[in-house]
Formats: structure tokens, sequence, C-alpha cells
């Protein structure tokens, strides 16, 4: 219900749902309130629908038992497809995880043998990974919040095989067996079909992965590592508008290396594979406003004014509180309008986005200039003057204070300064 005005983005959170909060309850919060609040609608849900509650816990206490991480930067899967040893190392987790299992009910055992120091380490341990999962149970929702408890796994599964060769001849083997059985069988219903993750999700995991590994390599320059990683991504998910766009900026950007080299028949055919992935990006949906946004911003690069605005529209009525989203656009509907018709409905839509601009921040010049152009351009030359006085006190505010201004003098400035 929310998901379109909160960007799922750590450092955009707490200010997203901050705002989210105040708007849904017309109050002024604190951080503390906005929490409450939120606490409050999570009870009221688990209440009414105790059911759909347990069964997400469900899912979630077999995501704590499964090798596949919530998307992120990187996956096991990554480094086993590359390497031997991982592939075929016991440190895999659907190994540890059933090892410590029968370690950790070991030091359950001996939690109170030995000296105090050992005691004290036992418990220690045995509390902190019961906390730290029950925390996880409770209030996480993606699976790599697993990821902390796996140093302590470890330690279970090494006590385990420690005392391996004691527990074949002693007591209490067939109870850490059953633990050991209990943690195999929870690490293959996991991954099972039935466990919390759909084949649907898996492979949008895998991109999403495959998407971030091909940035790393795009930044660093390796346009042909980057290509196949997003190819891949593609593959996998063809509407993951994000990725599609990824690969189109690749291509350009290796289209433009090779007609620089000389190499026109490559540009050509690099370039025409570029605006083909931006047209597969187009034609799908997304809900995701930065995704619109990273789609207009390239095309307002390549100089496709038409399409910047018609995507960098989408990211605005996504999420309205986009700054940078709203400059671009109003900058494309100026650019797609041209000056040689004041009439045209794209002006009066590019000052409706100036003025959003001035009233959020009055203080920068930006929106002002924006403002400026396209009453100019309608001929309402009152309102541009007045605009233009504004962006002349902000712009030169800013340059007292060491800055530049956000949008350079225009030559449409000049003749507005003339006495009418």
């Amino acid at each position: 219900e929310h998901q379109d005005r909160i960007r799922q983005v750590p450092r955009y959170e707490r200010d997203d749902f901050h705002r989210e909060t105040e708007a849904l309850t017309g109050l002024t919060m604190t951080a503390a309130e906005v929490s409450a609040y939120w606490s409050g609608q999570a009870l009221d849900y688990i209440t009414a629908q105790p059911g759909a509650w347990l069964a997400t816990e469900w899912n979630k206490l077999l995501a704590l038992c499964s090798r596949h991480e919530s998307a992120d930067n990187t996956g096991l899967f990554l480094g086993e497809e590359a390497s031997f040893v991982l592939r075929w190392s016991p440190s895999r987790y659907g190994v540890v995880l059933p090892l410590a299992c029968g370690g950790l009910l070991l030091l359950w055992r001996r939690r109170r043998d030995g000296p105090a120091e050992a005691r004290t380490a036992r418990t220690a341990l045995l509390l902190g990974l019961a906390a730290y999962a029950g925390v996880a149970l409770l209030f996480c929702i993606t699976a790599r919040y697993r990821m902390p408890m796996v140093p302590l796994l470890l330690v279970g599964a090494g006590v385990l095989l420690a005392h391996l060769g004691a527990l074949l001849g002693g007591a209490g083997r067939v109870g850490v067996a059953i633990a050991v059985a209990l943690g195999l069988l929870a690490t293959l219903a996991a991954e099972s079909p039935s466990g919390p993750f759909t084949p649907a999700e898996l492979a949008q995991q895998r991109s999403v992965r495959l998407v971030n590994r091909g940035l790393v390599a795009f930044e660093r320059g390796d346009l042909d590592a980057a290509r196949r990683d997003l190819t891949s991504a593609v593959e996998l998910t063809p509407g993951a508008v994000r990725a599609w766009i990824k690969l189109a900026r690749v291509e350009l950007m290796d289209a433009d290396r090779r007609a620089a080299a000389g190499d026109l028949d490559g540009a050509r055919r690099l370039g025409a594979r570029g605006v083909e992935a931006m047209a597969r990006a187009r034609r799908l949906d997304s809900s995701n406003p930065a995704t619109w946004k990273e789609l207009g911003m390239l095309a307002y690069e390549l100089g496709d004014d038409a399409l910047a605005a018609e995507a960098l529209g989408r990211a605005t009525e996504l999420s309205g509180h986009d700054h940078e989203a709203r400059q671009y656009l109003t900058l494309a509907l100026l650019s797609v309008s041209g000056t040689d018709s004041p009439d045209d409905p794209r002006l009066e839509l590019a000052a409706t986005h100036a003025r959003v601009l001035t009233d959020a921040r009055p203080d920068e010049d930006a929106g002002w200039a924006l403002l400026t152009l396209a009453r100019a351009r309608q001929q309402r030359l009152d309102e541009a003057r007045v605009a233009l006085r504004r962006y002349d006190q902000t712009a030169a505010a800013r340059e007292a204070a060491g800055g530049r201004r956000l949008v350079p003098e225009q030559p449409e400035f000049a003749p507005l300064r003339e006495s009418p």
C-alpha cells in the first residue's frame, strides 16, 4: 500500500516512513511517535489476521535456514559458480547449519560443566544466538539479516566436530544425531518448492545480484564483464526494467568508445542495441520511481527529450518528493516544447513543476530559472520578470557563499532585465 512512496533504500527509508506517517495522520511527529504508530499498525494486523501472521513467521523461520539471501550486492551462488573450492566446500550453509544444531545441543547440555569462564561463554553464545534469531523473526523481513548468525553457528559446528570422536562411542549421540537431522531437514525444506522463496523470487534475487555485479564491472570500466552480467540478468528476468536500463547504458558507452577508435560499424551495432534496450525498458511496467528516473536521466543525456519527459513524469508521479527528478522533468518539458508555441500545454506543465520546485526550496536558484523560462516562452512576461528577480537574488546569494549557480545564465534572461 505504501511502497510507491517509501523507497526501499536504507538511506531513504527513515525519512520516507516519517513523511508517510505524518501524511497519514495529519500530525507532526517525533521519531519515537512514528515508531509507535507502526508498532500499533503491526499489532493491529496480527490481532486481525493471526493466521496470516503465523504463516509469515513460518516463512521467515525457513528463510533463516536457507542459503538464499534477499537480493543484495552478492550471493553465495556467485562465488560457488566461480570457485571449485567453494562449490564443494563443507563451509556451505546447508552443511554448517545441521552441524551447528548438533553442536548447540552439546553446548546446552554442558552449559554447567567446567570453569566459570567456560560456562559464561557457552551461556552467552546460546543466549546471543537465540536473541538474534528471535529479533530477526519478529522484526526483520528479508533473509539477509540471517548473515550475522553465521559466525555463531560456525562455533556450534566446530564444537560438534571437536567432540565427534567422543560422541561416536558415548552417550547422548542419539539426541545429537536427531538435532543434526532436524537441521538438515530444515535446510532442505527451506530450499524446496514449499520453502519461503518461489522460483520466480529466486530468479529475481539472482538477477539483482548479477545487475549489481555488472555495475561494479561498469564502474571499473570493464564493459564486457558488465554486459555479460546484465545480459544474464535480463535473460533471467525479462521484466527487469532496471537491468535493461543499465544494459542500455553499457551498450551506448561502448558504442561511443568504438566510434572514438574508428570502429564505426561496431559503434552503430552497439548503439542500435542500446536504443533497443531502452525501448524494452520503456515498454515494461514498473512501480519503482528510481527506475523511471534512471531511464529519464539516460534519455535526457542522449537528447531524447520526449522519452525523458515521459519517464521522469512517471518517476515524479510515483515519488513526488524527488527534487532532482522534477528539475530534469521540467528541463525536458521545456526542451520538447521548444520556443515557438506559447500555447503548448507542456509549457504550463513545466511552469507547474517549476512552481513546486520554488515552493519546496525558495532559496535555490534552479526552480526560479526554470519558472522564468517557462513563463517567458508563454509570453507571460510580467510573471517571468518576477521569477527572474528571484533567480538573480538566489543565484547571487549562492555565489557570495562560494557556490555556483545551479542553472547558469540563459540568453532569454537578458531581454527580460530591460525596462518593459
